[in-house]
């Protein structure tokens, strides 16, 4: 994303762009109820401060280099709102849902699914990018008492991670996680109990799950755990990067990060 918020959407490994329209206009990124023009509001929604947070992640329904027709799911802006664009669109589409925060996108058997907090629920929402757009409640109500939840395919399986971190010698760190499997049909979840082995890789960017018998180094039934922008400093580095057994349900640290970049480090799984 460029200073004007234009977009370019690149593959790393075969340097092939697409172009992709700016985002709305600035003004419909931020709760304009909470906007009072010269108040400390409007610095505190300047551009400048809100650039890094400005996108909180994207993904695709299709592999652009497999197939002519894809699309792009975004959240954006203070609230995480939902936005899509389909190849041949002037701009995006945005959809609209009230008092809602979401917290991740997933795309999971041919649909997109986003999970928002509402009312300390962790709701699962359908969304719809065909000519009538928009975000169907179709998931259980799961309580919310994480600080963030993310949703993970996981051979098949919708997984909901609800994660939990607590302020610790001026950082914030993950202390506990909770998996639900997610019964989409019946609109229902139950505890996930771990049986298959494989290791999932949870951040901000799109989760990936790995069979650990083709990555040796992987742990078996682990969750692997990336820092968050804001909790990264120039002194302290990354702290909140960790391995979760879901088994025994302890954590272990992976890696003692000491550098210091300005946002999220991600997980890359090289095809």
């Amino acid at each position: 994303m460029d200073v004007k918020l234009n977009f370019r959407l690149v593959n790393p490994y075969t340097r092939k762009c697409y172009d992709l329209p700016p985002l709305p206009p600035y003004d419909s990124l931020h709760d304009s109820t909470t906007y009072v023009k010269g108040s400390i509001s409007e610095e505190f929604y300047s551009f400048e401060s809100m650039k890094s947070m400005l996108v909180a992640k994207a993904i695709l329904d299709r592999d652009p280099s497999h197939s002519s027709e894809f699309k792009v799911l975004m959240m954006y802006g203070e609230r995480n709102s939902l936005a899509f664009w389909k190849l041949g669109d002037p701009t995006w589409t945005l959809i609209t849902v009230a008092c809602i925060f979401f917290t991740d996108i997933i795309f999971f058997k041919e649909d997109f699914y986003a999970v928002g907090n509402f009312y300390n629920n962790n709701d699962i929402y359908l969304v719809n990018t065909g000519p009538n757009p928009n975000a169907k409640h179709v998931g259980p109500h799961i309580k919310h008492r994480g600080t963030f939840a993310y949703l993970v395919d996981y051979m098949g399986e919708l997984l909901l991670v609800q994660r939990f971190r607590f302020f610790f010698n001026e950082r914030f760190i993950t202390k506990r996680i909770i998996v639900k499997k997610i019964d989409l049909e019946g609109k229902s979840y139950s505890e996930y109990k771990p049986m298959e082995g494989h290791s999932v890789f949870l951040g901000a960017n799109s989760c990936i799950t790995v069979d650990p018998s083709k990555y040796p180094t992987c742990r078996k039934n682990a969750i692997y755990l990336t820092d968050r922008p804001h909790n990264i400093s120039e002194e302290q580095g990354c702290k909140d990067l960790w391995i979760y057994d879901m088994v025994e349900g302890s954590f272990s640290r992976y890696y003692s990060a000491r550098w210091y970049i300005p946002a999220s480090p991600i997980w890359l799984n090289p095809t």
